[in-house]
């Protein structure tokens, strides 16, 4: 799938998405494959999301994954 957004926006919605998912923006996170996620057609939230579980982040049990 191909995201209809540059590189710099499509991080800066996975930023964002952190920080409301977690309260931590990409700047917190050790580096992760952002440009590898992005040229997969991972979504904002995906990346997002993929970030956050590799890292430990503790979901709360209903969350739903997008």
């Amino acid at each position: 799938m191909r995201i209809d957004m540059t590189f710099t926006e499509w991080f800066r919605e996975v930023d964002e998405d952190m920080l409301r998912i977690a309260g931590v923006g990409t700047e917190k996170v050790a580096y992760r494959r952002w440009q590898d996620w992005y040229e997969d057609g991972y979504s904002p939230l995906q990346a997002a999301e993929t970030a956050l579980m590799n890292t430990g982040f503790p979901f709360e049990e209903n969350y739903y994954l997008g």
